[in-house]
C-alpha cells in the first residue's frame, strides 16, 4: 500500500483490494475465502478517507469487526451470496506457446493474485479456424489454437464464469519449468 495514496489510512488494520463486482458497505456480513470465516464490515476507507460504501471498480481498505487471517489472493464475498469453491473448471483457452499443450502435464494456473498447480485433464475440442466449427477429435493445441478444455486444480479456486465476472473468470497457464505464459483462458463453467 502506498502511504501517500491513502494518506492517514496507512495505519489501519484492514484489507486493501479492489471491489470486482457489486458493492461493499459498512455493516455487511462478509465471508473470507478460502477459510470461510465470517465478519462484518466496520469501516470502508477510500483514497479520500472513510466512505459508507464502495462499488465495483473502486480500490479500498475494508476494516472488519474482528481479526481474521487473509492472504494475498484470498477473496471476500457477501455472506448471503457465497461462491462455490471449485476443483475443476471448464474453459476456453488460447494456446500461446510453441510447445503444444500436453494433457495431464502439470502447469501453474494464475487466477487473480494467486497461483495454483493445475492439470489440463481433457481437450474437449479445438476450434477449426477455417470452418469456425469445434473439432472434438483434436488431441492437442498448438500455438495460436483456440480450444475448450477441462482443468483440475490442486487447491479449490473461488472463481466465476467469465460471463458473470471478467476479473474472477479469467486466468493464465504458466509452464512450471520456464515460468513462461503458455495460455490465456476464460472460465465457462465450474465443478466441484
Amino acid at each position: 500500500m502506498s502511504g501517500s495514496r491513502f494518506g492517514a489510512a496507512r495505519d489501519l488494520r484492514g484489507f486493501q483490494g479492489r471491489v470486482e463486482s457489486g458493492r461493499i458497505a459498512v455493516g455487511d456480513a462478509l465471508v473470507a475465502w478460502p477459510s470461510a470465516l465470517e465478519a462484518r464490515v466496520a469501516q470502508v476507507v477510500g483514497p479520500e478517507g472513510t466512505i459508507a460504501e464502495a462499488r465495483a471498480g473502486q480500490s479500498v481498505i475494508v476494516v472488519l469487526d474482528r481479526q481474521i487471517d487473509l492472504a494475498r489472493g484470498d477473496l471476500l464475498s457477501h455472506a448471503h451470496r457465497p461462491p462455490t469453491p471449485a476443483r475443476h473448471l471448464e474453459a476456453s483457452l488460447a494456446w500461446l506457446d510453441r510447445e503444444p499443450l500436453q494433457l495431464g502435464r502439470r502447469y501453474l494456473l494464475k487466477h487473480t493474485t494467486q497461483t495454483v498447480q493445475a492439470r489440463v485433464e481433457q481437450l474437449v475440442s479445438r476450434l477449426d479456424l477455417l470452418s469456425l466449427q469445434p473439432d472434438p477429435s483434436a488431441t492437442s493445441l498448438g500455438v495460436n489454437d483456440l480450444g475448450k478444455v477441462r482443468i483440475a486444480v490442486a487447491r479449490p479456486l473461488i472463481a466465476d464464469t467469465y460471463a458473470d465476472n471478467h476479473a474472477t473468470g479469467s486466468f493464465i497457464l504458466i509452464d512450471e519449468a520456464t515460468n513462461q505464459t503458455v495460455a490465456a483462458g476464460i472460465v465457462t463453467s465450474l465443478g466441484g
